[in-house]
């Protein structure tokens, strides 16, 4: 009988600096759950082949020196700083972020880089990041820099849409691993009220409202998660900043896709967009389910 395939975490690299911290940050995931490494790079064919038994790794014998050798050096050094995790590469010709979204199974995590160059330059190299990030059918972590306050939440956005319902989850799951809190932020403000509310409900009732549904956010993740410290705000500042602040102090920031991968629309929101490339610790992006559930 065939075992079931175990979740990976899958990265890409490029040999930049941006995909190094990618590599690092896919390592730790795969350290907190148990789970493979899969390290790709797409430029070139070849096929795998066991590297070392001793250290259960595995690397690809490939024609291409750089495309080995990249792969080869990934694999030493994650031997040295994550003696623990079993180590995969695949090395394809192709496009990386097609080569990354072929990759991935729904259970997985993929991780990639995030481009901190010019405009011009982060628009070209950061384009891999956001594609994946748009299309992927499973969470995308994209890499930043990690907090050394062991003790910092996980924060998510409050929503309880389906996909604000996923990324829930996944905090309160990603808080278990790590041992930490779970903060849940939802931006409210007159802007809100006067563009979704006006002519329905007074900007108090709004807020209210709004209050009711942070209130049955909670009580939600704490009836799924009862050994998660879990607390709930609903703040006025505007939502772009009060996110980017909170991930300066936070291990993990969760947001859920807007739309699933089947809708016309863009599946990403554009506070998801913007904080791929702005939040200060590592983002992760959620994936709406395919069958939406009913919200409180």
């Amino acid at each position: 009988m065939t075992e079931p395939r175990r979740p990976h975490v899958i990265v890409g690299i490029d040999g930049s600096p941006a995909s190094a911290e990618a590599m690092e940050c896919a390592a730790r995931e795969a350290a907190l759950r148990s789970a493979d490494l899969v390290v790709v790079y797409a430029g070139y064919s070849g096929n795998n082949v066991a590297l070392s038994p001793q250290t259960n790794t595995q690397v690809v014998k490939d024609s291409s020196d750089y495309g080995h050798e990249l792969l080869a050096d990934a694999v030493a050094s994650l031997v040295d700083s994550h003696p623990s995790v079993t180590v995969r590469t695949k090395l394809e010709s192709g496009s990386p972020a097609t080569m990354l979204l072929e990759t991935a199974h729904p259970e997985d995590i993929l991780v990639v880089g995030r481009s901190r160059g010019p405009g011009l330059v982060q628009l070209l190299l950061g384009s891999v990041s956001r594609r994946v990030a748009a299309h992927a059918r499973c969470t995308v972590i994209v890499a930043g820099a990690e907090t050394a306050d062991a003790h910092a939440p996980v924060v998510v956005g409050v929503s309880t849409t389906a996909g604000g319902l996923a990324a829930m989850r996944f905090a309160c799951s990603e808080a278990q691993l790590r041992h930490a809190p779970v903060r849940g932020i939802r931006a409210w403000s007159a802007h809100d009220w006067s563009f979704e509310g006006d002519g329905y409900l007074s900007e108090e009732l709004w807020r209210d409202s709004q209050k009711a549904l942070v209130q049955a956010w909670v009580e939600r993740a704490r009836a799924e998660f009862s050994d998660v410290h879990i607390e709930g705000e609903l703040t006025s500042l505007p939502v772009f900043p009060i996110l980017q602040k909170a991930s300066r102090r936070a291990q993990l920031l969760v947001l859920g896709c807007r739309r699933p991968e089947s809708a016309w629309l863009p599946r990403l929101g554009p506070i998801a967009s913007w904080l791929g490339d702005n939040a200060s610790c590592p983002l992760a992006i959620v994936d709406q389910p395919a069958e939406a559930e009913t919200a409180p």
